[in-house]
């Protein structure tokens, strides 16, 4: 609901001049400040909920003994978590700025990932649940899930897939021009 209201107000102000990163949309001053502010909140939480646990696991194969338990309140066990976090962000950064057509490509992949996540899978879950259950679905619970699964699902997917290739080819075609060829 966030992102489809913040994308629905996006192009009500900006309608086709929105940039491809909202944040240039805005005009410079207070409200571009608040709107960066508050991208870097979403940011920190989203590492802090998705990051943490992939970074302790990264964290007990390097160094088992320091990530729980006494070793990890240890000085030395704080170092080597931030070590480890250290390296996996300064190695992100890296990728993101190394590879051209990083954008598009991450384009490309969350297209393919998030309308399954959003639409597909919740809706083929409970569905699958309720049948498994021997739970009566009501008519407009099945409505909803059919078109979830029917409309939804594939729509979004097909566009988002049909704008993220048409980023890529876009990126890979000015990396050709730039290159020479």
């Amino acid at each position: 609901a966030a992102y489809l209201t913040m994308g629905i107000t996006a192009f009500y102000f900006a309608g086709r001049d929105l940039a491809p990163f909202v944040i240039f949309s805005v005009p410079p001053g207070p409200l571009r400040i608040v709107v960066a502010l508050l991208l870097c909140v979403h940011i920190l939480v989203a590492f802090a909920l998705v990051g943490q646990p992939l970074l302790l696991i990264a964290h007990e194969t390097v160094s088992p003994k320091t990530a729980h338990g006494p070793g990890a309140a240890t000085l030395a066990g704080r170092a080597k978590h931030f070590a480890v976090t250290l390296v996996v962000l300064a190695a992100n950064f890296i990728v993101a700025n190394v590879i051209p057509f990083f954008g598009s490509m991450m384009g490309l992949i969350s297209s393919f990932c998030a309308s399954p996540i959003i639409f597909f899978f919740p809706a083929w879950f409970l569905w699958r649940s309720a049948a498994k259950a021997g739970d009566k679905l009501l008519a407009a619970d099945k409505c909803f899930l059919a078109f979830s699964l029917l409309v939804l699902f594939p729509l979004t997917l097909g566009l988002g897939l049909t704008t993220a290739i048409q980023g890529l080819i876009a990126a890979l075609e000015d990396i050709r021009d730039n290159a020479g060829g």
